[in-house]
């Protein structure tokens, strides 16, 4: 196994890092873009790939540069996602609905804010589609289960699913052209 670091504080010449970037540079950020899928990051790795390609001391014990530069984006490209995991943002839809939910109730305190949202709310649930609106109705109104209320309709679980979520959908997009 080669030794890649050698003597301690030793760095590549910049020629021989200039050398690899003429010679790697668009064929080392295509290799990045297919695999996080974003231009910007994938020119932010290589500029990585190649700051580290330069901190290498020895450079002469490097047998295959373009194999060496390849190995380094690979495992920048592996810290790159172990910390786009770790900075993900999860929650629970539950929860948010609820937390939504009090929200709504709070705020429509004023009469006229009541009245104004109940029409806003009718109008909306009349331009939906019959199976969508009796659904979604069943669902938050009555508080029935995707289960009971496939049952109850004649439906299956998916199909009560499905126009759910478009029903969801609908609402949430009439919502946000206000």
């Amino acid at each position: 196994m080669t030794d890649y670091r050698g003597k301690q504080g030793t760095q590549t010449s910049p020629d021989v890092t200039q050398k690899a970037f003429e010679e790697y540079g668009v064929e080392l950020h295509r290799f990045l873009t297919r695999r996080v899928h974003c231009a910007h990051t994938a020119r932010d790795l290589a500029q990585d790939a190649y700051l580290r390609f330069m901190q290498v001391s020895r450079q002469e014990g490097i047998r295959n540069s373009k194999a060496f530069l390849y190995q380094l984006a690979s495992n920048l490209i592996y810290e790159f996602r172990v910390r786009e995991k770790r900075s993900r943002v999860v929650y629970d839809s539950d929860l948010l609905e609820a937390a939504d939910h009090r929200t709504a109730v709070e705020a429509a305190t004023d009469p006229v804010d009541r009245l104004s949202s109940a029409q806003e709310l009718e109008r909306v649930l009349n331009a939906l589609p019959k199976a969508y609106r009796a659904v979604l109705l069943m669902r938050k109104r009555d508080g029935l289960s995707p289960e009971e209320i496939a049952q109850r309709l004649g439906f299956t679980k998916k199909t009560v699913y499905d126009y759910l979520t478009r029903a969801l959908a609908y609402v949430k997009e009439a919502r946000l052209d206000q």
